[in-house]
């Protein structure tokens, strides 16, 4: 086999990664500036994206640019595929804005959605601020279920 037939079929067996794949790549890094800068111009060019508009968020999010992260968690939000996840995203952005009215909307709104991961609300440092008023159990399970959770 020539060295340049080898070559070829080494890039069709292993393609370059997508835009996408390379930013959650960044992101794993904790490279979310780097993420952002292929982010963007993918949410231009393809805005019916809706992975790139949620990891996106998760990016501003991470960075705690909440005048970029709330709307770009809301477009996430539009899509069905991204809705539960985004609408808890955006519920935690709230929380850590200090608007409980906000963030007991988006869980709702979450919840509707599908959002599963309840049992992680305890444990999520963006909602400590929800934890002492009465509408967080509308959503976390009762904290004393984890206080022995090998029983």
């Amino acid at each position: 086999m020539s060295f340049l037939l080898a070559l070829c079929l080494t890039f069709a067996q292993n393609p370059a990664p997508s835009p996408l794949q390379q930013a959650n790549q960044l992101v794993q890094q904790g490279q979310f500036s780097q993420a952002i800068a292929i982010l963007e111009p993918l949410v231009q060019s393809k805005p019916q994206a809706a992975g790139a508009w949620s990891l996106l968020g998760y990016c501003y999010h991470a960075q705690r640019d909440w005048a970029k992260a709330i709307p770009a968690h809301e477009q996430a939000a539009t899509f069905p595929q991204t809705a539960a996840n985004a609408s808890y995203n955006l519920a935690c952005a709230w929380a850590l804005q200090g608007d409980p009215e906000q963030a007991f909307a988006w869980l709702a709104k979450a919840k509707t959605a599908g959002f599963q991961n309840w049992a992680n609300l305890w444990q999520d440092p963006d909602l400590n601020s929800l934890q002492s008023d009465s509408r967080f159990l509308n959503f976390a399970p009762p904290k004393a279920n984890f206080d022995n959770p090998f029983v």
